[in-house]
């Protein structure tokens, strides 16, 4: 799952599904990509349906995995 400004906001229950299918697709494996200040290449950023945002606001690479970890 990439996380990015242009992705799909979810609510925790949307979350839990898309994760729960991600680990029934992948193999009980799920990889999360946060960008950096420059954001990530678009070459990573072709399938929309793995693009999700955690917010519209932007948080440093520390909030933005307590925040996963919290919703996870």
């Amino acid at each position: 799952i990439i996380l990015d400004e242009r992705g799909s906001q979810c609510s925790s229950v949307e979350f839990a599904n898309v994760l729960y299918e991600g680990l029934e697709a992948g193999g009980s494996r799920l990889n999360f990509f946060i960008g950096g200040a420059e954001g990530l290449p678009p070459s990573l950023k072709t399938d929309p349906r793995k693009l999700m945002s955690l917010s519209k606001m932007t948080f440093t690479h520390q909030m933005a995995r307590l925040l996963l970890i919290e919703q996870v």
